[in-house]
């Protein structure tokens, strides 16, 4: 039974990001829902083509899980380090079969979040909050949401 209890916690501590939990610090204030307000991609606006889809994230203690009007769209495994300058920020998911991480930098400004991610590991962590053209960089500020914001709007009714 001890062996099968040791399992289980090892176990947990491999899919929930890999190491315990105090190795990671935390902002407890990332904890929460938050609704995206803005994107861009290598330095070009993608508001239009993404704001239909209301994306916002969920994040605990362990997770971020991302959520859009098709419902549950994916979400990722995370370690942050709030001591660098600029705060970094690690996303982990499975992609093809692999474990993949995607360096981001993020700040935290009272209930605002913005993170810059690389779509592209192999180009490094972000190292300022712009993007720019062929650098793989995704910009994406969020505030935190009020009861209701994250919910599709209702569909208009039908006109007979």
């Amino acid at each position: 039974a001890r062996q099968l209890g040791w399992l289980v916690t090892l176990v947990a501590a491999v899919t929930a990001g890999g190491a315990p939990r105090d190795n990671n610090p935390r902002e407890e204030k990332l904890e929460g829902t938050w609704r995206r307000t803005h994107v861009e991609f290598e330095g070009t606006d993608q508001n239009t083509n993404e704001r239909p889809f209301r994306n916002h994230w969920v994040v605990t203690r362990d997770t971020i899980t991302i959520w859009t009007t098709q419902g549950h769209s994916g979400g990722w495994s995370y370690r942050l380090d709030p001591t660098k300058k600029p705060a970094t920020l690690d996303l982990t998911t499975m992609n093809g079969g692999k474990e993949v991480t995607y360096p981001c930098i993020y700040k935290l400004d009272g209930d605002e979040l913005t993170v810059c991610l690389q779509n592209f590991p192999e180009k490094g962590r972000p190292t300022s909050f712009e993007t720019k053209p062929d650098s793989g960089v995704g910009k994406f500020v969020y505030v935190r949401a009020k009861p209701g914001d994250e919910k599709a709007p209702a569909k208009p009714a039908d006109k007979q």
